[in-house]
């Protein structure tokens, strides 16, 4: 849920690995507001990782 409403206005697909491992594919969308996503999960204490291709 928090992704959806991270990222409600972005084309966005949501693929669950595992029970605990989600990775979340974002187009269109800046490095910032990427960045601003990964701090605010950091700071819940949500291990995130994140790459641009």
């Amino acid at each position: 849920m928090i992704l959806r409403a991270m990222f409600y206005e972005e084309d966005f697909e949501i693929e669950i690995l595992l029970e605990n491992t989600v990775i979340i594919y974002v187009w269109n969308i800046g490095k910032k507001q990427i960045w601003q996503a990964a701090l605010e999960f950091e700071t819940a204490r949500i291990r995130v990782g994140y790459g641009f291709g």
